[in-house]
């Protein structure tokens, strides 16, 4: 019965997303369903239109799947008006809601951005979400963060120091090694 259930709404989404109306599924009991709708939401010609339900779901979905999704969703438009709810998700109690928030701004890349990251980078207990802060800040591009990023060569995780390494020598165009004393000297050198 579950089965029939989650196919004739499945199939119902289809056919309303075809016609260009509304996405029944995204307000679906089932976070499959929820999930789905954002996936193809983000994927269609008309993304831009659904912007308020991405940051609705991103904001209360109580699935954190969804809430994910709805920041890579986020992320795939690239408009700047997003990047306060992905700041606000970057506390969000799920890693993989952080993880995403965190490459969803990288894949924004406005500098409005720096400063949460840089506080995720240092603060944040999940390695898997300060590398991604690590990556968010190597795709913006600017400066600011390099003194943070000099500090997180020093991670204890591994990962971490290496994409916090590899954002450094993008975002200054060095080549020095993956030393935290030459990078500090470089870096005192430049102000």
């Amino acid at each position: 019965m579950r089965r029939i259930l989650i196919a004739f709404s499945f199939l119902f989404f289809i056919l309303s997303s075809c016609k260009g109306g509304p996405v029944p599924a995204i307000t679906s009991a089932s976070p499959d369903l929820r999930r789905e709708a954002i996936i193809r939401m983000s994927g269609s010609p008309a993304a831009k239109q659904y912007f308020s339900d991405f940051t609705t779901a991103l904001d209360s979905d109580t699935d954190y799947l969804v809430r994910a999704q709805a920041a890579v969703a986020l992320g795939k438009l690239k408009d700047p008006k997003a990047i306060p709810y992905l700041v606000t998700a970057l506390s969000d109690n799920s890693n993989y809601v952080r993880i995403d928030s965190a490459n969803a701004l990288g894949n924004i890349g406005d500098p409005q951005a720096i400063q949460a990251l840089t506080k995720s980078l240092v603060d944040d207990p999940s390695p898997h979400v300060r590398r991604a802060c690590a990556k968010a800040l190597g795709n913006i591009g600017t400066n600011e963060p390099v003194e943070a990023l000099i500090r997180a060569m020093d991670d204890v995780d591994l990962s971490v120091s290496d994409t916090a390494y590899q954002s450094l020598c993008k975002i200054t165009k060095q080549s020095l090694p993956k030393k935290i004393g030459d990078w500090k000297e470089w870096h005192n050198k430049q102000k």
